[in-house]
């Protein structure tokens, strides 16, 4: 039976400077309509690597060990295989779709977490003109809103308008440079979704 494994770190703690893997095929992660648990065994591979479980996969894990695992590439080149299992590599859309995600959901500013999509700076881009606008005209103006997380702001000049367009831009350019890297590396990292990939 091909059981789903997840590799639990990226740092060599396996023999041979492997990483070391955990069997998680019965793990429950959600309950159906019914009330039934859901386990990660129950899910396709595009649904296991969808929720950033890597698609590791072990025909025969009788007698499985770690220690136990040599390191080579498979003749295709697509995939790292050790005795028994194949390890598909994270793929570049893979690692667009992390930063798109990131980037919809957005960063801390000033105290409020901004989505940072086009949807999102394309409204303060508009919102930014409306007050320039205002302050050319000598015209009052404001603007209240509630972002996706709940918190209320309200924008009383286009410095402050800027100021949130401007972090919300930085944060984007910030995560595709973040993504460009992970591209970059051969192999990309099973951990591509970790925190320490993304971070200033």
């Amino acid at each position: 039976m091909t059981k789903p494994y997840t590799i639990l770190t990226d740092n060599g703690a396996g023999a041979f400077g492997l990483p070391s893997i955990e069997d998680i095929s019965d793990k429950v992660i959600s309950t159906d309509d019914a009330g039934n648990p859901v386990r990660i065994s129950d899910l396709t591979e595009a649904e296991r690597q969808a929720i950033g479980i890597a698609a590791l996969t072990v025909e025969d894990t009788a007698g499985y060990t770690p220690g136990a695992a040599s390191e080579a590439l498979s003749a295709s080149g697509v995939a790292r295989t050790y005795p028994g299992k194949t390890l598909i590599p994270v793929t570049v859309g893979q690692v667009q779709a992390e930063a798109e995600r990131r980037i919809t959901a957005g960063t801390t500013i000033s105290g409020v977490q901004f989505k940072c999509d086009d949807q999102s700076t394309n409204r303060l881009e508009g919102m930014h003109g409306r007050f320039v606008r205002a302050e050319a005209a000598s015209e009052s103006y404001s603007a209240t809103f509630r972002t996706e997380s709940g918190a209320e702001v309200t924008i009383t000049s286009a410095a402050q308008a800027q100021a949130i367009l401007d972090a919300a831009i930085d944060y984007v350019a910030l995560i595709l440079s973040k993504s460009a890297a992970l591209q970059a590396m051969d192999p990309i990292p099973q951990d591509y979704t970790d925190n320490r990939y993304w971070s200033v």
